[in-house]
């Protein structure tokens, strides 16, 4: 049990050291009246309350519409990222979709990665998470980092 304690702990380090190298003013666990937030950030004046999981399974969806209650119960207009490092059950964006206003984005352990990256970092892979989720109403969209050179290019892709 330890074991896991510690890596939830190097993990909620690890996070604050990426916000804090895209200078995002990271406050990392901090309880409020009743409630956990395990951590939150500023990006261009708005404010987004972190989630952040490592399980042993998929988060269940209950664990997700938890943390949209919380950011749903804050100031108009706060955001929050749904970090989880284990996935997520088959259906759980639908349950943040369906009849609800979009305030949650989900992040996987492949989108942490690329945040973790030094050449993509964190504020690029939200960037393009909050572009697909306001373009196409896509709350878990996997980022995925692309290398383009010029030797990569085919000729299909120039027409």
């Amino acid at each position: 049990m330890q074991w896991y304690r510690n890596r939830g702990l190097k993990f909620e380090k690890a996070l604050y050291h990426v916000l804090a190298v895209d200078k995002l003013q990271p406050r990392i666990g901090y309880p409020i009246q009743g409630e956990q937030i395990d951590g939150s950030f500023v990006l261009d004046g708005r404010v987004f309350l972190l989630e952040a999981k490592w399980l042993k399974k998929p988060v269940p969806t209950k664990e997700l519409l938890a943390f949209h209650a919380k950011v749903d119960g804050k100031l108009s207009g706060t955001l929050g990222v749904f970090l989880s490092m284990s996935g997520y059950y088959e259906k759980a964006a639908d349950a943040l979709t369906k009849g609800k206003v979009l305030t949650v984005i989900m992040f996987d352990a492949r989108d942490v990665e690329a945040c973790m990256d030094k050449r993509i970092g964190f504020r690029h892979v939200l960037e393009k998470k909050l572009r697909a989720a306001a373009e196409g109403g896509l709350v878990y969209w996997p980022f995925s980092k692309t290398v383009v050179t010029a030797t990569s290019i085919s000729e299909h892709e120039l027409d």
